[in-house]
């Protein structure tokens, strides 16, 4: 885990290594068994090639999505 502030926003960014993990676009995580909660932070998941990343925070999913991507192009 990495963590980034930004602002007064505190982002983490999980790494995790899996094998056999497809590559998959950023997106904001949801379920229809999830409940979202007033102050629970956004949670953006994605893959690159066997490694599931995710970037959790306080700040909009439009803000971490962006970042998420950035952090594709990087890499």
């Amino acid at each position: 885990m990495i963590q980034y502030r930004e602002a007064e926003r505190q982002i983490s960014h999980y790494v995790v290594p899996r094998e056999g993990t497809e590559e998959r676009e950023p997106a904001l995580l949801s379920s229809s068994s999830q409940v979202m909660t007033v102050g629970a932070p956004t949670v953006i998941t994605w893959a690159t090639h066997e490694i599931e990343q995710a970037l959790v925070g306080d700040a909009s999913p439009a803000r971490l999505l962006e970042l998420a991507r950035s952090s594709i192009q990087v890499q």
